[in-house]
């Protein structure tokens, strides 16, 4: 588990999340542009493979997973709290 105090790690392990992120953020889900953004967040995953190995890419690949999971869950909470409050309130 060398590959965590490797700094192109944590520069590919950020890209990998950022892409997840932006397609957890997605307000309208347009299938072009997820599609587009798996492709980019594989590339990514990909390129940690190649440079820091197997077991960097899995852990590259599971560690963007759950922040875009989690990412999805809070974007899911705080909408429907919205739409909570504007059909109480609105």
């Amino acid at each position: 588990m060398h590959f965590f105090l490797e700094p192109l790690w944590w520069v590919l392990f950020a890209f990998s999340a950022a892409f997840l992120s932006v397609a957890a953020l997605m307000k309208p889900i347009r299938i072009t542009a997820l599609v587009l953004i798996v492709l980019a967040w594989g590339v990514s995953v990909g390129m940690t493979g190649l440079t820091s190995g197997i077991p960097a890419a899995l852990a590259d690949a599971l560690l963007s997973l759950v922040c875009g999971v989690l990412l999805l869950l809070v974007s899911i909470l705080f909408s429907g709290v919205k739409l909570m409050a504007k059909k109480r309130y609105g």
